[in-house]
C-alpha cells in the first residue's frame, strides 16, 4: 500500500513540475507576442558573424575556397555566407555561378 503512495506522490510531482514549466513558458511567449503586435521588440535577430567551422576543410582543400564571405542579396535575408556557398544557407536562394578562370598550373621541382 505505501508503494502505491509513493508512486501516486512521484506522479503529481512530476505532473506540478511540468505545469509550471510549461505554464512558464507559455507566458514568456505571449508576452513576447504582445510585444511584437505593439512592435516593442525587434522581430529580427541580429545575424551572426561568419566563423568557418573549426575542423573543416583548410585553405585550398575541398571545395572551400578561403575566400571572403558572400552576403545573399536578399532584401530579407542579407545572411553571410561562405565563398564556396551556391545557396544561401538561411534562406536557399541560389547565387550565381562562379566566374571560372583559366589557371596555368606549373610543376615545382
Amino acid at each position: 500500500m505505501m508503494d502505491v503512495a509513493v508512486v501516486v506522490l512521484i506522479f503529481i510531482g512530476v505532473m506540478a513540475v511540468t505545469s509550471l514549466v510549461f505554464g512558464g513558458w507559455l507566458v514568456v511567449n505571449v508576452f513576447r507576442g504582445i510585444g511584437a503586435l505593439l512592435g516593442l521588440n525587434s522581430p529580427r535577430r541580429p545575424q551572426p558573424t561568419f566563423r568557418p567551422m573549426m575542423g573543416g576543410p583548410a585553405a585550398g582543400q575541398g571545395n572551400y575556397s578561403g575566400g571572403a564571405p558572400v552576403q545573399c542579396k536578399v532584401p530579407g535575408c542579407r545572411h553571410l555566407n561562405p565563398a564556396s556557398a551556391r545557396f544561401c544557407r538561411h534562406c536557399g536562394h541560389a547565387f550565381p555561378p562562379a566566374q571560372s578562370a583559366a589557371v596555368r598550373r606549373v610543376a615545382m621541382f
